[in-house]
């Protein structure tokens, strides 16, 4: 998958007409862990929120999301 490296899918970025950020940068990286579980729940801008996603599944999408933190 070639945004498997947390820079998006661009072929959906494009159908959307949308820029999705990085998720190394720092826009992402400062969200506090609330604010993702919020965005992920309730969705923002044109993602909708993911139904069904257990709170067990969002620590672990939110953990996945810190791997790209490289100025820890």
């Amino acid at each position: 998958m070639p945004w498997a490296d947390g820079q998006g899918n661009p072929a959906m970025a494009k159908i959307l007409k949308v820029e999705f950020p990085k998720m190394d940068s720092e826009y992402i990286q400062k969200k506090k862990d609330e604010e993702i579980k919020e965005i992920v729940t309730k969705g923002k801008g044109k993602m909708p929120p993911v139904q069904g996603i257990s709170d067990s599944d969002i620590e672990n999408v939110i953990t996945y999301l810190r791997t790209f933190d490289d100025k820890k």
